[in-house]
C-alpha cells in the first residue's frame, strides 16, 4: 500500500531538515519559484527581504503602505526660488524697472523698498538741482543704496583744501534708519576712526527721517571744522587735540595734504 500524502511530506522534511536547510512553506515549485524571484531576474540577496514582481504582491505592499481613509497629507516644502523671499537687492539688471516705473519692478518690491527707492530719487534729483560748491555726489556701478561723495575741508580748519571722498551705503529702511558713512580717504580727527568710520549723533540716536543726504554731508563738513573730543572714536587724537591743539592741527594739515590733495 502506497504512503499517504501526509507521511510522504513528513518524510521530505526530515530529509531537508538533515541537509540543514529551512523547510519552504509550500510544496509547490511554481510558487517557490514564483516567491524567490527578483524583478530582474536573478536571485535576491543573502539575508536581505525578498522583493514580489507579481501585481498581487505590489498591490498588497501598496495597501499595506497607504495613508488611512481621511489622513491630511502634508504640503512639500517650498524651494528657493527667485524673488520668493519678495526682497531683492538692487543692483544694475533691477534699477531700470524702477525708474521707469515697470510694473513687474513694483511687484517685486515690498512697501519699505519702494519708499527707500523714491526717497532716494528725490534725494539724488535735489542735489542735482541745487549743487553745493565743492560737493560731488554719484552712484557707484547703477547701485542706489551704493552712494560715493567727496566734501570739500573747511576753509578755517587743518583740513582746508582737501578733498575728502566717503562711501555711503543705504539699507532698503533708508529713511528710517540713518545710512552707514565711511571715509575713503585717510584724515587725522578724533571723530573718525582708522578704517573710516564716523562717530556723529545724527547717525545713531539723534537720526531723523527729516535728514536729506545734503543736509548730511554738510552736518559731516561741519563736524570736521569743529570736532568733539568728548566722544571720540581714537582717544590719542582727542587727547592731542585737548592738550596741544597746535601740534594737532600741524599734524592733521600734514595728513591733509598727503592722503586728501591732489
Amino acid at each position: 500500500m502506497p504512503p499517504r500524502r501526509s507521511e510522504r511530506i513528513r518524510a521530505r522534511r526530515n530529509t531537508v531538515a538533515a541537509a540543514g536547510n529551512t523547510p519552504p512553506t509550500h510544496s509547490n515549485r511554481r510558487s517557490r519559484a514564483r516567491r524567490n524571484s527578483t524583478p530582474y531576474g536573478g536571485t535576491p540577496p543573502a539575508g536581505g527581504s525578498r522583493r514580489r514582481s507579481s501585481r498581487r504582491g505590489a498591490g498588497r505592499g501598496r495597501r499595506r503602505n497607504s495613508l488611512p481613509a481621511g489622513a491630511v497629507v502634508p504640503a512639500p516644502e517650498p524651494t528657493a526660488q527667485r524673488g520668493a523671499t519678495g526682497s531683492i537687492r538692487i543692483t544694475h539688471s533691477n534699477l531700470r524697472l524702477w525708474q521707469e516705473g515697470h510694473p513687474a519692478g513694483a511687484e517685486r518690491t515690498s512697501e519699505s523698498e519702494q519708499i527707500c527707492i523714491r526717497r532716494l530719487r528725490k534725494d539724488l534729483s535735489e542735489i542735482a538741482m541745487n549743487p553745493m560748491e565743492g560737493y560731488e555726489v554719484e552712484v557707484v556701478d547703477d547701485n542706489l543704496l551704493h552712494w560715493m561723495a567727496t566734501i570739500p575741508g573747511p576753509a578755517d580748519s587743518p583740513y582746508a583744501g582737501g578733498r575728502f571722498k566717503l562711501d555711503l551705503l543705504f539699507t532698503t529702511q533708508f529713511p528710517f534708519s540713518p545710512p552707514y558713512i565711511k571715509f575713503s580717504t585717510r584724515i587725522f580727527h578724533c571723530n573718525i576712526a582708522t578704517n573710516g568710520y564716523v562717530c556723529l549723533n545724527i547717525l545713531r540716536s539723534e537720526w531723523s527721517p527729516a535728514l536729506s543726504v545734503s543736509k548730511l554731508l554738510l552736518s559731516i563738513v561741519c563736524l570736521l571744522g569743529d570736532p568733539n573730543p568728548k566722544d571720540p572714536l581714537e582717544a590719542e587724537v582727542a587727547l592731542l587735540y585737548i592738550s596741544n591743539r597746535a601740534q594737532h592741527d600741524r599734524v592733521a594739515r600734514a595728513w591733509t595734504d598727503q592722503y586728501a590733495k591732489p
